[in-house]
């Protein structure tokens, strides 16, 4: 018996070449994974043995055997032994075994190389995964911003470093705990709500008050993302950005967009949103604009800083007297605006001078009294756009404001002709002095009890088209404008250029007094414009008298001592107009080196019925001789008021019960008459 091995295409033929041969023949075919060992013989007919040389098959009385070894990776699976075929079933045999055994090499190649691919990418997506997951793990453990991951009711499941630093906490105490316990009450509901709908998958951002372990109050920009997984959510990530400096910056800006910065009030943009939504509402309110009465004075002697000083005591009083439904503002300057919404107009009025104009306010170690004119405008009544009810009010105000000190003036729509008529005093104050409509007017001051004249006030008056225009309507226009400081010059020119021509003359006036304004008194150059005029009109200094008002003198200031000094200097004489009308401090008559003191109006006209005003009026004459100055009342008009006054010691006085104002002509008249 011999073993061969045969290629596909002689299996065919061997096939049939030793089918029948007389000998034993033992053919071994290796086909892919499957061994085919095929044996043949032929047996003695006549002795009926067969001889077989294989020790797996004795006595074999087949003529052909055919043995089938299943093989898989040089491993043994199986057999198979087929007996009494003939050499075409053995060949159908083994090609049908051979396509299967060539289709099982091919599935099994393929299982390989699937399975090496497949181990390949398990080991490449297992190192992706491990990747990743330590990306993840170094984004959330050394993010410089807090990360939560909290299940859907909050509960904290794990916190980075940065998350468990800004709050205070440990990791271990922070896990297990609720997020909704570190945010404030108020937010916790939205919050909630903001858990609850993240079920939905979508992240959501909020912004919340959070309490940090040292008590500290922080604003935190909480991003939400749900994390996801088989579809469902399972957890939330928080990304915290802390946005309370943001938060700070915005309240700041939007604070500085509406509020003024001198007072804290509500600004002019802000109240005029204010008001622009009442009247959107058709809500009915009165709008109050108020002006300080004297603001200038001050300013122009104290200088700015001081103004200043005083705006901001007025807009803290402003906010503490409001009540609700009522809004303060500063439109500029020393204008303020009031809106109430409910209300009676004079107690809102009453309150707001109790509280805020009516008390003094210490200033540079005095105590000032502020008053304000006040215009009232209604809502629907008195205007339908926020643009007329401004209007309207300014010109109430100012018609207060020319009427005297602290009034309070109602909108009435004949006060449209009087804005005309303002216009127009504002425009020929332009060009008053070019036309000589400017003129000086001169009122006697008398000795009542020697019925002599010793002295007499400068006035300034204006004629326009033959009508004469009252003081009382364009100085305060003249000191808006600036046109005072032309005007004021001019009435010292005047003052100086008559004195002197009484002196080349026969009129011996000891006394001549004028009004310096306080823009007058603090222009730098008005020393040296003194100077000038005593050189070209070489007067006696003793006989100018400047007459300044109680707003000036009373700031105990180095800047007004420096420039009375000054005039003292000069040898000009210097009187307090209208004493005791505006402040309560008497310091500065013992500082400032004041001659006069000049009784005002108003106390000598209550005189006859008022016993608190004659009290008021002797106190004040006996100080002044307590102080070694001169007293002049002004507006005496009766024999009552001048016996009275004489009876506690005034004998200098100036009034209609001597002489009104007259021009220069009829002065000189009057004079000569009095003297002869």
């Amino acid at each position: 018996m011999g073993v061969l091995g045969f290629t596909t295409t002689s299996i065919v033929n061997q096939l049939f070449v030793f089918n029948g041969i007389g000998h034993d023949l033992v053919n071994l075919f290796q086909v892919s994974s499957i061994f085919v060992i095929s044996i043949s013989y032929v047996f003695d007919e006549s002795t009926e043995e067969a001889l077989v040389h294989d020790s797996v098959l004795d006595y074999v009385i087949y003529s052909t055997i055919v043995m089938l070894f299943m093989l898989a990776s040089d491993r043994l699976l199986g057999t198979s032994v087929l007996d009494s075929m003939t050499a075409n079933a053995v060949l159908l045999l083994l090609i049908r075994q051979f396509v299967v055994s060539k289709q099982n090499a091919l599935i099994s190649h393929r299982l390989h190389t699937v399975n090496t691919d497949l181990e390949v990418a398990v080991t490449t997506k297992a190192h992706e995964l491990e990747l990743r997951e330590q990306q993840y793990r170094s984004l959330f453990a050394y993010h410089a911003e807090p990360i939560f991951l909290f299940d859907l009711h909050g509960e904290v499941l794990s916190v980075n470093e940065a998350g468990s630093s800004v709050l205070g906490h440990d990791t271990e105490t922070l896990i297990g705990s609720n997020i909704l316990d570190i945010i404030e009450q108020k937010d916790r509901t939205a919050y909630a709500t903001v858990l609850h709908d993240l079920t939905n998958g979508r992240p959501r951002t909020i912004d919340v008050d959070v309490v940090t372990e040292d008590g500290s109050k922080r604003v935190w920009q909480l991003m939400n993302i749900p994390m996801i997984i088989d579809g469902e959510v399972e957890g939330i990530y928080a990304i915290v950005k802390d946005i309370t400096q943001m938060i700070v910056q915005q309240e700041q800006i939007y604070y500085q967009a509406n509020h003024d910065s001198l007072t804290g009030l509500h600004n002019r943009y802000a109240l005029q949103e204010q008001i622009e939504r009442l009247i959107f509402d058709g809500r009915p309110f009165s709008l109050m604009f108020s002006d300080l009465d004297g603001f200038k004075e001050i300013n122009d002697q104290f200088g700015h800083h001081m103004g200043d000083e005083l705006l901001q005591h007025i807009g803290k009083r402003l906010r503490g007297a409001l009540l609700p439904n009522e809004y303060a503002g500063r439109l500029g300057g020393d204008e303020f605006i009031v809106v109430a919404e409910h209300g009676d107009d004079e107690i809102l009025v009453e309150r707001l001078r109790r509280f805020v104009y009516r008390p003094p306010y210490f200033m540079g170690g005095t105590l000032v009294e502020i008053h304000a004119s006040i215009g009232i405008v209604r809502y629907p009544e008195h205007g339908s756009t926020l643009k007329h009810l401004l209007s309207n009010a300014d010109l109430a105000m100012y018609k207060a404001k020319e009427k005297g000190r602290n009034e309070t003036i109602m909108f009435a729509p004949e006060l449209r002709t009087h804005k005309e008529e303002r216009k127009l005093l504002m425009e020929g104050l332009d060009t008053a002095l070019e036309k000589g409509e400017i003129s000086l007017y001169l009122q006697p001051q008398v000795d009542a009890s020697m019925k002599a004249i010793i002295g007499a006030e400068a006035l300034m008056r204006w004629q326009r088209d033959g009508v004469f225009i009252p003081p009382s309507q364009f100085i305060p226009i003249a000191e808006e404008t600036g046109h005072i400081h032309d005007l004021g010059r001019w009435m010292i020119h005047e003052t100086f250029q008559l004195m002197y021509a009484f002196e080349q003359g026969d009129i011996d006036l000891p006394k001549l007094s004028v009004n310096l304004s306080v823009r007058q008194l603090f222009d730098e150059h008005l020393i040296e414009y003194l100077t000038s005029l005593f050189e070209r009109f070489p007067i006696e200094p003793a006989r100018l008298n400047f007459e300044l008002t109680e707003t000036v003198a009373a700031h105990q200031s180095d800047r007004v001592l420096t420039r009375i000094l000054e005039l003292k200097a000069l040898g000009i004489k210097l009187s307090i107009d209208d004493f005791g009308t505006g402040y309560s401090s008497l310091a500065y008559l013992v500082r400032y080196p004041i001659d006069e003191l000049k009784i005002p109006r108003e106390f000598t006209m209550q005189l006859e019925e008022n016993r608190e005003y004659q009290t008021v009026t002797a106190t004040i004459v006996a100080m002044a001789r307590q102080l070694g100055m001169a007293l002049v009342a002004e507006g005496v008009e009766t024999e009552y008021q001048e016996n009275f006054l004489r009876k506690i010691g005034c004998d200098s006085m100036q009034g209609y019960r001597y002489a009104k104002p007259m021009p220069l002509d009829e002065f000189v008249i009057y004079y000569m008459k009095q003297t002869m």
